[in-house]
């Protein structure tokens, strides 16, 4: 699951702290990712997705996003934030946050 704002640009940056770095410069250097759409089509092109993308939850809070019709029934879904920072949300369209991440695994539990 990756957490997005909605607000912020759409490629995410991640400093790696603690990894002992071969110049010191390394070190305050974020690792630069692909955009975000660009990362999310990948995966599901890895997973064999043959349905485009389509938005199943919008609300003031969150917006889901599926690609569905995958191999060996996997999915690649992506909640991004409305306006929420970074934290997740403690419920997602009503239900507990941690009950949607367990229905999720549970629906794809790894081979």
């Amino acid at each position: 699951m990756i957490v997005l704002e909605a607000g912020q640009p759409h490629q995410p940056e991640v400093a790696i702290r603690g990894l002992p770095p071969r110049r010191a410069a390394d070190a305050e250097r974020p690792l630069r990712l692909p955009a975000l759409p660009a990362w999310l089509a990948g995966w599901a092109a890895r997973d064999g997705c043959t349905v485009d993308s389509a938005v199943f939850l919008d609300t003031g809070e969150v917006t889901g996003v599926r690609w569905s019709g995958c191999s060996g029934g996997t999915e690649v879904v992506h909640y991004r934030l409305n306006g929420g920072g970074h934290p997740p949300p403690r419920t997602v369209a009503g239900r507990p946050l941690a009950e949607v991440l367990w229905d999720f695994f549970a629906a794809h539990p790894m081979a």
